[in-house]
């Protein structure tokens, strides 16, 4: 076929790749505006430039995208077609200046790299990646994605997003907590307002040296948790230096939160910190929803692929209960067989719908990540577990199936996730 006058095969070249990086962006902003117009984040900046504190010049580190979500904590992305050494190492020197120097750096609940879903084709992505969530591989930011995982991310972002919502938070939190905050002023979303106060409360020096001095005298919430803490990791008062909590945890591979709501750093006189994360249930009901994930999620976790649980988990999603999920059962099958299946997984069903443990394909650092204490607050009570003693609390409950869960589905979710629902206990 004839060229026409003026063709310049370099030009059609860069041509096509700039409508095809333009089809790239556009499919993020896409999604993001669409996430602003739901109300699923607050909004997002792009093509962000950030200077290195020490220094003047003020194009050192690029975020293509930075998310506010409703919480006020931030995504920062960096976006690129390639994923060859010599851009994607641009990419880790960009992030790992956001992550380090950004003025929001300590709110940054996620920062990802997202390429073409070509680099899926390529081994050199594929392996790195593995790689990289295996713990062989340094890598600045916390997701790695290509650009349909990206969005799926989103997607599930989405999710719990809109769904969310701490159980039953009310304004006397802050006279029952005696929250320490001199101007009283009220924070963002209703749930997220427990974590962000327990986090000032436990990092407050003043509770710490109140502490010291006598368990009792600090103020209630700080001495319930750090007495245990203390107790649990046979410490004494002497070899606490300082406290430190955040609210600001790594979201899941997937784009959900994790199970720990707040991580709590414990800086000892040997040098040593202790990481400790707390799950929080507040609430006035008798059972609380703990677990709400995908029906491929339960199939994935519970490693029961191709066997006759995995038959059982999908009759259960598709019905929504045990009274409609038998007229799902073909012969052979019974209630009875779930239970006894269903108990043979017990252990890792309990600890993953509590703790988040587990679930090998969406931790990303499962010391920040995984809840190793629970926290409840009901009307004006307030009691402090470690996760392995609420667990064996729980063998005192018996709900659905021979666990001590209730079943049930999300509004508007029957047949795509199961939701679980667990006893407070108080004692």
């Amino acid at each position: 076929m004839e060229k026409p006058e003026g063709y310049n095969a370099m030009s059609e070249s860069n041509r096509q790749k700039s409508n095809a990086g333009n089809e790239f962006d556009g499919a993020i902003r896409s999604e993001l505006d669409m996430l602003c117009r739901i109300g699923a984040i607050k909004g997002y900046l792009t093509n962000q430039n950030l200077n290195h504190p020490e220094y003047a010049y003020e194009k050192q580190y690029l975020a293509n995208y930075i998310i506010t979500t409703n919480e006020d904590k931030y995504i920062a992305v960096r976006s690129t077609r390639s994923f060859r050494q010599d851009c994607i190492k641009i990419c880790y020197y960009d992030l790992d200046g956001v992550a380090r120097f950004a003025n929001f750096s300590e709110d940054l609940v996620a920062s990802i790299i997202v390429v073409d879903d070509t680099e899926l084709d390529s081994s050199g992505f594929v392996n790195i990646r593995e790689k990289f969530r295996n713990g062989e591989y340094y890598c600045p930011a916390t997701h790695l994605f290509a650009l349909s995982e990206f969005i799926h991310f989103l997607t599930e972002y989405r999710y719990h997003a809109l769904s969310d919502s701490t159980d039953d938070v009310d304004a006397s939190i802050f006279e029952s907590l005696m929250v320490a905050e001199p101007s009283g002023s009220a924070y963002g979303k209703a749930g997220n307002e427990l974590e962000r106060i327990l986090a000032d409360i436990l990092s407050d020096y003043k509770n710490l040296r109140a502490f010291k001095k006598d368990e009792n005298g600090a103020l209630p919430l700080f001495s319930l948790i750090l007495s245990k803490l203390v107790a649990e990791n046979k410490l004494s008062t002497d070899d606490i230096v300082r406290v430190k909590a955040s609210n600001t945890i790594p979201m899941l591979n997937s784009g959900g939160n994790p199970k720990a709501d707040v991580v709590v750093f414990i800086e000892l006189l040997n040098g040593e910190t202790l990481i400790e994360t707390i799950s929080i249930k507040n609430t006035k009901a008798n059972r609380v929803s703990c677990h709400d994930y995908g029906i491929d999620d339960y199939i994935r976790v519970l490693d029961i692929r191709n066997s006759r649980l995995e038959e059982y988990i999908k009759w259960f999603g598709e019905a929504g209960s045990a009274k409609n999920m038998v007229k799902l059962f073909k012969p052979g099958y019974s209630l009875e067989e779930f239970e006894s299946e269903l108990l043979k997984k017990k252990e890792i069903l309990v600890e993953w719908a509590l703790t988040g443990a587990h679930d090998k394909d969406n931790l990303i650092d499962s010391e920040m990540q995984v809840s190793r204490y629970l926290l409840i607050r009901k009307e004006n009570i307030m009691q402090f577990y470690n996760m392995i003693e609420y667990i064996q609390k729980l063998d005192a409950f018996t709900g659905s199936f021979g666990l001590p869960f209730g079943w049930t589905y999300p509004s508007k979710q029957k047949g795509k996730r199961i939701q679980l629902k667990v006893p407070i206990i108080l004692d």
